[in-house]
């Protein structure tokens, strides 16, 4: 019994936070020390507290900064967060109902699976810093080891400055 889903029906923002440091975190994170990312949604926002799984939906953006003030980007139809209770703080709050700590395992992103617009069947990934855009159905992001997955049956797509690269999956 209880809270089983939190459930927002339009116009999400959430800020999410880097973690504190901490000695037995690896030091390769996608946020540093007191970076938040940005994710919006203009669609509806669910979270299943018994999964730690977030989904929004409709034009969702993530924006997370980069050195010298430039931002990644990465613009989908849905967004599905997955996220971890860490071991050090597997505790809950004063609410009782939530762990303190959540730290996202998994980011996977999807493209439109019937649009009219084709801009909304594929996922945008940016990186300015990089040179880098990355466009197609379906991109997985895990922060722990900062692999990217770009994946899509006809051919992903990977330009960085004149070099591009297309195929079924590119794992950067």
């Amino acid at each position: 019994s209880g809270i089983k889903s939190i459930t927002l029906r339009h116009k999400v923002h959430l800020d999410l936070a880097a973690p504190e440091k901490a000695s037995d975190r690896p030091q390769t994170q996608a946020l540093q020390e007191g970076e938040t990312a940005t994710v919006t949604s203009v669609g509806k926002f669910q979270y299943v507290l018994e999964q730690n799984l977030m989904t929004l939906e409709k034009d969702v953006r993530v924006v997370r900064p980069t050195a010298g003030g430039q931002r990644d980007t990465l613009t989908c139809e849905q967004l599905t967060i997955l996220l971890s209770s860490t071991r050090a703080e597997n505790t809950t709050n004063m609410a009782g109902w939530l762990p303190r700590r959540l730290e996202v395992e998994r980011l996977i992103a999807r493209g439109a699976d019937t649009a009219e617009d084709p801009q909304r069947k594929v996922v945008v990934l940016t990186s300015p810093a990089n040179r880098c855009q990355g466009k197609r159905r379906e991109c997985i992001y895990e922060p722990l080891t900062r692999t990217v997955i770009l994946r899509d049956p006809d051919g992903a797509f990977l330009q960085q400055a004149m070099h591009e690269l297309r195929c079924p999956e590119i794992t950067l």
